[in-house]
Order: C-alpha cells, then structure tokens, then sequence
C-alpha cells in the first residue's frame, strides 16, 4: 500500500508556523525594548556638587511629587537663579531627560552672603504624574563677582537633590 502526501500542504503548513513565530518573537522584543525606562533621551547635563562652589543645595521635605528646596549661600558672591527647574530619572546608573509637559519661565531671585531661600515645587504641574523611581532635581544658579557696582564674572551652574517616588 501506497500512501501518497500531498507535499505543498505540507510546506505551506510549515511556511505558516515559521511566519507566526518570526512575528511572535519581534513582537516580544519590541515590549522588552525600553521596559524599566520610560524616557529614551540621556541627560546632557552636568551637575557640580553644592559645596563644590560655597552652596548648599539641600531637599527640605517632599510629599509625593510636591519638593520643598532650599539654596544657602555660602559663597562670598552673589547667587542668582529662577524658579525654572528640569527633572531627570535615573535608570542603570545613568541619567535621563524626563521632557516637561509644558514650559515655565520663572522670576529671578538673588540670594547675596549667607542669604538662604526655601522653595517648593510642585513638578506635577510641568511634567504630570511620574512613575516610581529615583530623580533628580536640577536649577540652573549663577553666581557673580563684582568689581565696586559692576559685575566683573558670572559664572552658571547646574545643581541638584536627588529623591525617589
């Protein structure tokens, strides 16, 4: 007895499981892709320590995304800065830009020897509710030398709290 097999059923049944598995696969790597880290762009900042430049930079409180911040001046300079602030998400040791959900230009403030400030934030408002994990808090400060009433050097940096949700 001769059984005789249809070999284009054959090959077109196994044409279809390879298809379905090359889709399942990409599929799956397409949802590993980025999980763990909701923002691709890595941060461009560079963020010098408070006390590197006579500052403390210190997070007073917080209460879930609300932070309340405070600068001192310990330098002999004066210390300017705006309300203006980034936030950043640390991810594997590395950090990266969390994008604001609209921007803000906020009022300048002077802070001149050993003049203190304490602020809150509430990040809510430019970027929305953010997923647990670790962050940090940036602003830009700019300190100033001056020679009698004019200013001889300016000088801006970025610092920062770091806290966790």
């Amino acid at each position: 007895m001769v059984i005789l097999m249809n070999t284009s059923n054959r090959i077109s049944n196994v044409r279809v499981f390879v298809n379905f598995l090359i889709l399942a696969v990409s599929f799956s790597f397409a949802g590993c892709r980025n999980k763990g880290n909701p923002y691709p762009e890595k941060s461009r900042l560079w963020i010098v320590p408070a006390e590197d430049i006579s500052l403390e930079y210190q997070l007073v409180s917080q209460e879930g995304q609300t932070l309340e911040v405070r600068l001192k001046n310990l330098s002999d300079k004066e210390c300017a800065y705006s309300e203006q602030f980034s936030i950043e998400y640390e991810y594997k040791g590395e950090w990266y830009t969390v994008p604001p959900q609209l921007t803000f230009m906020g009022s300048g403030k002077s802070l001149w020897q050993n003049g203190e400030d304490v602020h809150t934030f509430d990040t809510t408002e430019m970027y929305g509710k953010l997923p647990s994990g670790h962050y940090r808090f940036a602003q830009a400060v700019n300190l100033f030398t001056y020679e009698d009433v004019e200013v001889t050097e300016r000088k801006t940096y970025r610092v920062a709290v770091e806290f966790s949700l």
